[in-house]
């Protein structure tokens, strides 16, 4: 029996879970516009196939982790951590490990939706630098703002998350407490 019977029913899924996907797929180590990318066609895939998946969201974790996974192994030089990602992609995973990586992305997206609050400039300079990994004279470079703005700008979304640090507290507690 499906769950998904109709667009409505899609689109609730996809907006519950698009930005946990992302986040799960960049926490595999794939940069922010390929893991936007895997998560997009793994709801393309889920839309095509609707008719035959029972869990939506076990199916879409498992596909982006997988998608991930081959993404990550076409990119990397190292044929041991090619053969080390193959063999993680044929291993089930199990309900309790999807209800657990639910729960973990709940407060991800709660911090998530806190660096949403940030001014668009701000939220901008905020991935560049943590999510995208970008040094300040880059970011810096790339808006066409001085080294000091984009610092400013970077104290001034650390000094708004302040909460995102005690949401986070709440992730590692949950990793630790199984």
């Amino acid at each position: 029996m499906s769950f998904i019977t109709t667009l409505p029913d899609f689109k609730e899924i996809y907006d519950a879970r698009f930005n946990n996907l992302v986040i799960f797929s960049i926490g595999m180590g794939v940069p922010y516009e390929q893991a936007k990318d895997i998560v997009q066609d793994s709801f393309i895939r889920l839309w095509e196939e609707r008719n035959k998946i029972d869990n939506p969201n076990a199916w879409l974790f498992t596909v982006v982790r997988n998608k991930s996974i081959n993404w990550i192994s076409s990119s990397s030089n190292n044929p041991s951590k090619k053969v080390e990602l193959k063999d993680a992609a044929l291993k089930p995973v199990d309900e309790t490990a999807i209800e657990e990586a639910i729960e973990y992305f709940r407060k991800v997206e709660q911090a998530y939706k806190k660096i949403q609050q940030l001014s668009s400039r701000c939220k901008d300079i905020f991935v560049m630098s943590y999510i995208e990994h970008m040094k300040v004279k880059e970011i810096a470079q790339e808006l066409n703002l001085s080294e000091n703005t984009v610092k400013t700008y970077l104290k001034r979304a650390k000094e708004l998350l302040q909460v995102v640090v005690l949401i986070l507290a709440g992730v590692i507690s949950l990793l630790f407490s199984a």
